[in-house]
């Protein structure tokens, strides 16, 4: 993970609307390239971390794919947002992810 050993860097991150969370074990060598994707489309951060990432990018492809048309349940466009989300990130490591819904 990068990032310094801080409170405000600790985990889980989340996304801004804070229904989804994301522990991270490893690093994500192309976070600076996508937070600042993410940030295009309106995203903040709030720490320094590559996990932070994650759950955004996650987040953001799930909205995308809700566009289309509502033939499919969360649980299922859920998991495509994160395999799509995961093979955009480069690195190695471990995700444990969670939804509210």
């Amino acid at each position: 993970t990068h990032g310094k050993p801080e409170e405000y860097n600790a985990h889980p991150h989340s996304d801004r609307a804070e229904k989804l969370a994301v522990v991270q074990n490893g690093i994500v060598e192309n976070f600076h390239v996508l937070r600042e994707e993410l940030k295009q489309r309106g995203h903040e951060f709030v720490t320094e971390t590559d996990t932070e990432v994650i759950p955004h990018l996650i987040a953001e492809t799930l909205a995308q794919l809700q566009k289309a048309p509502p033939d499919r349940i969360l649980g299922s466009l859920l998991l495509e947002a994160v395999r799509q989300s995961v093979q955009r990130l480069q690195g190695a490591f471990a995700l444990a992810i969670a939804h509210a819904d």
